[in-house]
């Protein structure tokens, strides 16, 4: 007997077709990033989608203040001259600032 082999053509058996509402700005750059890619308007969306994803720590997202905090602390992103001039501008705009 011989093996059955399925066919698909078109759409991928996996794909699932949504609907979503762009501004113009989004779909110009959907346009470019697929003509710079080389790749459908579908596969530059899926690309930039996994992209953003791999750049947004998703775990971050999911946690207290206080864990963020924490996470903050043991994983900094900026020297400690960058936060020191952070602080001087942020106490210096407090100093500033006055209430209506």
């Amino acid at each position: 007997m011989r093996p059955v082999s399925y066919y698909s053509y078109g759409m991928n058996r996996n794909d699932i077709r949504v609907t979503y509402a762009f501004d113009r700005q989004t779909v110009a750059d959907i346009d470019q990033l697929a003509e710079a890619w080389g790749v459908s308007k579908s596969e530059a969306t899926r690309r930039a989608v996994r992209m953003a994803c791999e750049r947004f720590d998703l775990q971050v997202a999911r946690m207290s203040p206080a864990e963020v905090l924490e996470y903050g602390l043991v994983h900094p992103t900026r020297s400690r001259k960058e936060t020191a001039a952070w602080q001087r501008d942020a106490r210096a705009l407090r100093k500033d600032w006055e209430p209506r």
